[in-house]
């Protein structure tokens, strides 16, 4: 035995990197067989307790490379990562796989509209030392109009990770304070007073329009006895300036509460709550941050635990 832990054998799962289709009827017995009573595992979840089980694995082809007709290399990319946990040290591991049988569930058109390695590159890695493009740039549009494979790149499934942790964070954080969480309206009358202009439709022969803010129906929580409220939701406003500042649809955190004392209870809030967030997106999402990294280089964030406050007054003297 060449390793530590071994595993008796394996039915690997693979996926393609397009649309997926449907089994015939002759590879869905085949596949139903194979699979039958065994429960899929993570690759990342694999080690010593498994040693002499068989284990089903699922995945899609992240590259392949063909040896010969007996012998060929597949790396498995899952959950947009393909890289293992820790650095490999040799050409043996704790654990080592006997293939049994893989089956391919969808297969990946000739030639992707957009390729994943491209669209994981960083712009200054696209060009050599003379400004020559070593691999082709991929535009916005191609992105767009070919989402779901641009979501692939580990980049952007960490950024979608991160933003899901920052949600929970949130959450937890004020419903730990007692806050209550509740869901407002998005489809609203149309002669709803606001700052900001609003996209109107027609709701079964009556104006209506879509919320832009959480802003009243917060006001109405708290003028109801709930002393404290939150809502996560998407809004939209009608803004025709082109900026990122400018955003038609967009995800609010919204947070109303009572003052039992003074408007510093506001600052003292805000203060504990992003400093919360900010401590547990550090912690918690080193490797998504990794990732959005290697394409997106940024710098560290960095934060004072307690939040400096100054006098309306003192700033005043500082801006003199």
């Amino acid at each position: 035995m060449r390793t530590k832990s071994m595993l008796g054998s394996m039915v690997m799962w693979i996926c393609g990197r397009h649309s997926p289709r449907l089994l015939t009827v002759e590879e869905g017995g085949k596949w139903r067989k194979a699979v039958d009573g065994r429960t899929v595992v993570a690759v990342s979840s694999l080690g010593q307790d498994m040693k002499d089980s068989e284990v089903l694995l699922t995945g899609r082809v992240h590259k392949y490379q063909g040896k010969s007709n007996k012998l060929g290399f597949l790396v498995l990319r899952e959950k947009g990562y393909s890289d293992p946990k820790s650095a490999i040290k040799g050409t043996t591991q704790q654990v080592e796989i006997y293939v049994r049988k893989v089956f391919c569930i969808s297969k990946a058109l000739t030639q992707l509209l957009l390729d994943v390695d491209a669209a994981s590159q960083k712009e200054e890695d696209e060009q050599d030392a003379s400004g020559e493009r070593r691999t082709p740039h991929v535009s916005l549009d191609t992105r767009l109009n070919n989402r779901v494979l641009d979501l692939r790149t580990p980049a952007n499934q960490a950024i979608f990770r991160v933003r899901s942790h920052i949600e929970n964070f949130f959450r937890q954080y004020l419903l730990a304070l007692e806050f209550d969480s509740i869901h407002t309206p998005k489809l609203l009358a149309r002669k709803i007073n606001g700052g900001a202009s609003v996209f109107c439709l027609d709701y079964i022969g009556k104006d209506a329009s879509l919320a832009q803010s959480a802003q009243l129906h917060k006001q109405m929580a708290i003028s109801s006895g709930f002393t404290k409220v939150f809502d996560i939701g998407t809004y939209f406003r009608s803004e025709r300036s082109s900026t990122n500042r400018h955003l038609t649809e967009f995800v609010t955190l919204n947070v109303e509460m009572e003052l039992k004392y003074h408007y510093n209870e506001v600052m003292d809030l805000v203060d504990g709550l992003f400093a919360d967030i900010f401590m547990q997106v550090n912690q918690s999402c080193a490797n998504q941050l990794d990732a959005i990294a290697k394409q997106y280089p940024f710098e560290p964030l960095k934060f004072l635990p307690n939040t400096l406050r100054i006098s309306f007054e003192r700033g005043v003297q500082m801006h003199e």
